[in-house]
């Protein structure tokens, strides 16, 4: 594991991938990895004898030139190891049988050898045969090692080794060691070999070494101490090393003054025994977040190196809670610069932060977030990583469907929160329910605060109400009154059907048949009229109040009314004759017009005595033959005659009606000429 560095700008900080750090905030933790390097687990050491490097210039384009190197189907080829074109290299385009490469080289009695081949074919299936014969006798021929796969040296893996057998020689001298194709049946593939090597084994082999702590534990996690406390750990072999093994333990980089000015250390396994050595490391108490890198090296290669990961720091501060729509502070502030250094912060996600790049950020996330802040030097070491979460409290709500209705309607409008609650409601209107009833007259939202009585959040929520508005309409007469023709006139009825009434000779009574309309009508539109048509318009030839209702095409009505009248309008007043009777008169002709008179018992004059209670009717016809009529209900009276002073009453009740209880009662008082305003007695009112 290396250490990681920053760019020196805090802006462009990156974060790289697998930073070890453990979160622990308040102590130092150590984290110590252990990396044995695989084929250096021993004292081993190969030394080079002699290699054949098949870049060298000197070598022809039949690969000759080099003294003491000889070959068979091979020739000067490009794209060796690296795959670069010029990278020289021994290439074959068909290695097949008696093909091989061979070296002279100087061996010496007793030493272990091996034999390398490095490059890379195209294909497996092939293998080699590793040999070796006196260069004063080729015919002695030994084979190292037969059939040696080629399967590790190939395009993908350009530069793979393949090496025999160890062997030894039993005399001391010159040799010549080859390679050569493996067999008749093998395939044939395209190789290019970039070197071809022979080495010896110098030292005996050395034990494979475990790190533990000062208690034997095996290192296979952690190590957790306080800043300033030193810990021990011990370095053992699995078996005594056949003759002393020293070690030296060393700290990479400048990693040296975080742990006490660390020197490095000799260590030394005596031959015969497999004691452990134990050693002390003891971290500084002002250590530095970072990665130190220890190694454990033998001459010049490296037998085993471990890490620790060193983190000390509490910037982000504890984890927070607020609710949706708050902010809070993040970090503590309270990481001290050392005199001379900068420190720089970045806080990832920048998401719902006001300044990521502060030390104290204020953070306003919609949603549950967690924090890093990372701290580094303006030379771009860590120093401090550290992180914290602002858990969010937040009131979901369930969307509906917006209410419509029609102006005048009440209608139902709630909220629905989602969660456990429980919830309180504050609406506008003062009300504190889930749910009211409203009744606006145009569109309106309303508002509602919602308040999660378990955590203390509360949200603003509009409700909106779409009030659609009914179709203003008015009804428009061609005429403003209907003239009723005498139906005792000759032609409008059979004559033995009643009596002709004087006056009315001409018969020529106009307008007595009206249109009224309901404008507009839009299309869409629906009309219902008081008589059950269906359409914007209807012909009428009675007086009277007519009404319609019109609906739009949001589904909204407005009614609208309109009181017809008879252009003969005759109205029965009570009235007291010259001698004090109680009479009804039915009126006298307006503006000079002549009218006669039939009352319901066949009396002609304009006036009629009140001689008995019941119905009492008049029918009136003009001089054009239009007629008009009233009737009244005389129930009871009563004539004062010492005082002058009259009081009856009358019924009245609707059209085509001979039912007191449909009618209203209205009794008048009428003292000498002066008659007051009747009293109207209703089923459930009495009025003027």
């Amino acid at each position: 594991m290396q250490k990681h560095r920053a760019t020196p700008s805090c802006t462009s900080f990156t974060v790289f991938p697998g930073t070890f750090f453990s979160m622990r905030l308040g102590q130092l933790v150590l984290l110590a990895a252990l990396f044995i390097v695989p084929f250096l687990t021993s004292a081993q050491s190969w030394d080079t004898v002699r290699i054949v490097d098949f870049s060298n210039p000197s070598f022809t384009d039949s690969l000759t030139g080099v003294q003491g190197f000889a070959q068979q189907g091979f020739e000067r080829g490009n794209n060796g190891a690296s795959g670069s074109f010029n990278d020289l290299c021994a290439f074959t385009s068909s290695f097949s049988a008696q093909d091989r490469i061979a070296m002279r080289v100087s061996l010496v009695a007793g030493v272990d050898y091996r034999v390398s081949l490095n490059g890379k074919v195209n294909r497996t299936g092939q293998a080699v045969n590793f040999a070796y014969a006196p260069a004063s006798n080729l015919q002695q021929v030994t084979v190292i090692s037969q059939s040696i796969q080629l399967a590790d040296i190939h395009y993908e893996d350009p530069g793979a080794t393949v090496q025999s057998d160890t062997f030894s020689v039993a005399a001391d001298g010159n040799y010549w060691v080859a390679v050569e194709h493996g067999g008749a049946n093998l395939p044939d593939v395209f190789a290019r070999l970039d070197n071809f090597m022979v080495e010896a084994l110098q030292e005996a082999p050395m034990p494979s070494l475990s790190l533990t702590d000062n208690d034997g534990n095996p290192i296979t996690s952690g190590i957790e101490a306080e800043p300033g406390t030193p810990f021990m750990l011990c370095l053992s072999p699995d078996s005594a090393p056949a003759e002393n093994m020293d070690l030296e333990l060393s700290i990479d980089g400048d990693g040296s003054p975080h742990f006490s000015d660390f020197t490095t250390t000799p260590l030394t396994f005596l031959a015969g025994t497999a004691d452990s050595i134990c050693f002390e490391l003891s971290p500084a108490s002002d250590t530095t977040t970072g990665t130190y890198t220890f190694k454990f090296e033998h001459g010049n290669d490296i037998v085993m190196d471990f890490q620790v990961v060193v983190e000390l720091c509490s910037v982000a501060g504890p984890d927070q809670t607020i609710c949706g729509g708050e902010s809070v502070q993040l970090g503590t502030g309270n990481l001290t610069e050392p005199s001379g250094v900068d420190y720089c912060y970045v806080w990832e996600p920048s998401t719902g932060l006001d300044n990521p790049g502060s030390s104290m950020p204020n953070a306003s996330p919609l949603e549950t977030t967690t924090y890093t802040v990372y701290v580094t030097s303006s030379e771009g070491d860590v120093i401090c990583v550290d992180e914290v979460t602002v858990f969010v409290n937040q009131i979901e709500i369930q969307n509906g469907t917006i209410p419509e209705i029609c102006a005048g309607e009440m209608v139902t409008i709630s909220v629905n929160p989602i969660g456990q609650g429980p919830f309180s409601y504050t609406w506008e209107t003062g009300e504190n329910t889930a749910s009211i009833d409203v009744s606006p007259e145009f569109g309106k939202s309303y508002l509602v605060a919602i308040t999660d009585e378990s955590t203390s959040c509360s949200k603003i929520k509009e409700v909106q109400v779409t009030v659609y508005q009914g179709p203003n309409i008015d009804i428009v007469s061609v005429y403003p009154s209907i003239c009723v023709p005498d139906p005792n006139l000759p032609g409008l009825q059979p004559e033995e059907s009643g009596r002709v009434l004087e006056g009315g000779a001409s018969g020529a009574c106009m307008n007595s048949t009206n249109t009224l309309y309901a404008l507009p009508s839009y299309p869409g539109y629906e009309f219902q009229w008081s008589t059950g048509a269906t359409e914007y318009n209807i012909d009428t030839d009675i007086p009277g109040l007519y009404s319609v209702t019109v609906t739009n095409s949001n589904g909204c009505s407005s009614s609208k009314s309109v009181d017809l009248g008879s252009c003969v309008d005759v109205s029965i007043t009570p009235s007291i004759s010259s001698s004090g009777e109680a009479m009804l008169d039915a009126g006298a002709g307006t503006f000079g017009a002549t009218y006669s008179y039939l009352w319901h018992d066949g009396t002609t004059n304009q006036t009629i005595p009140i001689d008995e209670l019941g119905f009492y009717s008049v029918t009136v016809v003009d001089e054009n033959g239009c007629s008009g009529n009233d009737k009244e209900f005389v129930d009871a009276y009563y004539y004062d005659s010492d005082n002058i002073f009259l009081v009856f009453a009358t019924y009245i009740s609707p059209e085509n009606s001979t039912n007191i209880e449909d009618g209203e009662l209205h009794i008048y008082l009428c003292n000498n000429t002066v008659w007051f305003s009747p009293l109207r007695i209703g089923q459930n009112s009495i009025s003027e």
